[in-house]
């Protein structure tokens, strides 16, 4: 069975209950779920404890929900903070789902969301899955900011089957990587 791990933000206080349901109703282990309201990768960064017991169960799969807290609005300090979580939860050693920020109505807010997004977009290393929920725009509080739990469910059930097979491995990357191993042992041979 699967190890999954989630690290998230305040939306995910709803929506990692959910995401839990659906993974654990799927055979995987839900083994921590974090979700620190106002936190970014840095904060995680700066104070990594409420993730150690998690990372001690040497989760096969993180899923990450953050970036609406972000505040680093230009590439180089964005990508040094990201670069430090990702060396945190090594994410070279397990497979690294990331949910984009939310869609928020507040202009400011907005404005953070839709940078990081699209910086996350095109800069996270190849290898992470990343899921774009900034495309739902369902009915949102008067905050501007979070959404009613039926919002946060419409949000869950529409990205439930990306989600899915984003955690699951993939029988034909293992069988290339396979092949690729037995063609270096088969060359090596040759000499």
């Amino acid at each position: 069975m699967k190890k999954v791990m989630l690290i998230g933000d305040s939306h995910t206080k709803i929506t990692f209950p959910m995401i839990s349901d659906l993974l654990m109703d799927n055979g995987y282990d839900v083994v921590d779920a974090v979700s620190n309201i106002g936190w970014a990768t840095y904060s995680y960064n700066r104070d990594p404890t409420d993730l150690e017991y998690g990372l001690s169960q040497n989760p096969d799969i993180i899923i990450v929900s953050l970036g609406g807290n972000n505040h680093y609005l230009s590439d180089a300090k964005y990508k040094e903070r990201v670069d430090e979580f990702l060396n945190l939860i090594e994410a070279n050693n397990r497979r690294v789902v990331w949910i984009s920020p939310f869609y928020a109505t507040d202009e400011g807010v907005q404005k953070r969301h839709l940078w990081t997004h699209n910086w996350l977009r095109d800069n996270l290393p190849s290898k992470i899955k990343y899921i774009d929920i900034m495309q739902y725009t369902p009915k949102i509080g008067s905050d501007g900011v979070h959404y009613p739990k039926s919002s946060y469910t419409q949000i869950v059930d529409s990205i439930s089957n990306e989600l899915l097979q984003s955690v699951k491995s993939s029988v034909l990357t293992k069988l290339l990587i396979a092949g690729v191993v037995a063609g270096i042992f088969f060359l090596r041979g040759k000499k």
